[in-house]
């Protein structure tokens, strides 16, 4: 999977509450933006009568979908791609699900499936004070056991998954979950049974 950043404006903040109409998902939250959007950020909003402004999942990733595709045929769906200091061609097909699917196919090579989903990178001052709280510790915990502060970049990031829900963001912490991972001896286990 690939996560596809971006930049927001600041003043924006999580908000996790329930969705009646979905299932029970602890880890999904609205983004809300504390005050109407600017003309670049409006068009992936929605104007919620609950919650004020909201960015919507479906429509950043149809954002991320057209540029996208709209690049992919300015290249005529082939990319030159460095493989051992020789440059091959790849023709890039696309499908959308519930990431959008490139597959890159070369008679060199096996086919390659790359899945796209955008994301926004979250700042601390976007979370609420118990997220930011439990964050904290883990890191505390982490830096205590490894003797050194090994989390400069949190990787916390909102991914839109438009299909699992359309109106809030799935909340991941990739870079606490891989170093907790490493630190507990993990990584190697997970590997294999992959």
């Amino acid at each position: 999977d690939v996560n596809i950043c971006f930049q927001v404006q600041d003043e924006i903040k999580l908000k996790f509450q329930e969705d009646i109409a979905s299932p029970s998902r602890p880890n999904f939250a609205y983004i809300c933006l504390q005050d109407e959007p600017d003309n670049d950020l409006e068009e992936i909003c929605d104007d919620d009568h609950e919650l004020g402004w909201i960015l919507s999942p479906v429509l950043l990733f149809q954002k991320m979908w057209v540029a996208g595709e709209t690049y992919l045929e300015e290249i005529d769906h082939i990319m030159q791609i460095e493989v051992d200091n020789q440059v091959h061609r790849f023709t890039v097909s696309t499908q959308i699900g519930a990431p959008w699917t490139l597959t890159l196919e070369n008679k060199n090579f096996s086919k390659i499936d790359i899945d796209m989903v955008p994301a926004i990178v979250l700042q601390p001052d976007m979370m609420q004070r118990n997220l930011k709280q439990k964050i904290s510790r883990i890191k505390k915990k982490i830096d205590a056991q490894t003797n050194k502060c090994c989390l400069d970049n949190d990787g916390i990031l909102a991914i839109a998954l438009q299909k699992t829900d359309s109106y809030r963001f799935e909340i991941d912490c990739h870079e606490i979950e891989r170093k907790l991972l490493f630190q507990k001896g993990q990584a190697k286990m997970v590997v294999r049974m992959m």
